[in-house]
């Protein structure tokens, strides 16, 4: 049980980040040798974390997980104790 409620702690506290901290996009422009250019992405942030599209899923993961132990957790609080 209680590494059922790290796991929500962690994805509560995660999601929390996730919600109140300013994505930064950090993206310089590439000229081509044959004229014009685009602006290429180089990096993302999340507060003071680099954020990927890896991260992203890791986050995502966390979620479902907790998901999944709180719904065990209540399962475990709403079955009936067998009577002897």
């Amino acid at each position: 049980m209680a590494t059922a409620l790290d796991l929500i702690e962690a994805a509560a506290r995660r999601r929390n980040r996730v919600v109140h901290d300013s994505p930064m996009i950090g993206r310089v422009w590439r000229e081509y040798a044959t004229g014009g250019g685009q602006w290429v992405h180089v990096v993302t942030m999340l507060g003071d974390d680099e954020c990927d599209s890896g991260s992203l899923v890791g986050d995502l993961a966390l979620q479902q997980d907790a998901t999944a132990a709180a719904v065990e957790l209540l399962n475990c609080l709403t079955v009936p104790a067998p009577s002897s």
